[in-house]
């Protein structure tokens, strides 16, 4: 696992260095579940991607969006339940997993609005996919923030709702199954995105078992080509 590890934080390097400029938006994941080594957990998190600036709309088309400003969209919702959900957190560490359950539900619902919006591109021409400007790097970044951003919301959650997980867990469930469709459907929209993506989804689905999220990790994986 410290080989991935290792291999996704120099892809990260490498993908980041011509990356666009950020704004600071990253989630505060450090609450985590007993036994789970937090240091990689949090090394991970630290470096998901910060919010693009000046992503590129669908040339042409004013129905449509591009890709990166849907991800974008998605990005910037999920980091907005994660920082609220810390935020209680923070205030009250003795909440039930009843209370915590719609943090999940609103992350499934950002994750299945994403679908549904990347899904209107099937069939556009590359350029079209990217929008003005964009790049399969850009996409990369992108998704592989979201799918850092549901992890650390899911493990928190989970961290939180010991030992009442029982609870929650056919909602993540749930959210695993939409992840399971997204990632692969976003693989064969855009082309050569596995290339780059892959050591970058290595690194954080190494951590799911873990967590205590091998459904989840299952959901996902086992629609996606090795990585």
């Amino acid at each position: 696992m410290i080989s991935i590890f290792l291999l996704a934080t120099a892809s990260f390097a490498a993908l980041t260095s011509a990356a666009p400029t950020w704004v600071d938006s990253r989630p505060d994941v450090t609450t985590l579940p007993n036994g789970v080594d937090t240091g990689k957990i949090v090394a991970v998190m630290k470096n998901v991607p910060l919010a693009v600036s000046g992503i590129p709309t669908l040339s042409g088309r004013d129905d449509l969006q591009s890709l990166p400003t849907i991800l974008q969209d998605g990005k910037d919702k999920l980091t907005d339940v994660s920082t609220a959900l810390n935020t209680l957190l923070a205030s009250d560490n003795t909440v039930s997993a009843e209370t915590l359950t719609p943090f999940i539900q609103q992350s499934g619902a950002i994750l299945s609005d994403l679908l549904t919006a990347a899904k209107l591109l099937q069939g556009q021409p590359q350029e079209a996919i990217l929008g003005v400007g964009g790049t399969v790097k850009d996409v990369a970044t992108l998704v592989w923030a979201i799918v850092s951003l549901v992890v650390g919301i899911l493990a928190t959650v989970l961290k939180a709702a010991s030992p009442a997980t029982e609870v929650i867990q056919p909602v993540i469930d749930t959210v695993g199954s939409v992840l399971g469709e997204l990632v692969p459907f976003l693989l064969s929209l855009v082309d050569g995105l596995l290339v780059i993506l892959g050591p970058l989804l290595s690194s954080v689905f190494s951590l799911l078992g873990g967590l205590g999220l091998g459904n989840l990790l299952q959901s996902v994986t086992s629609q996606l080509p090795q990585l």
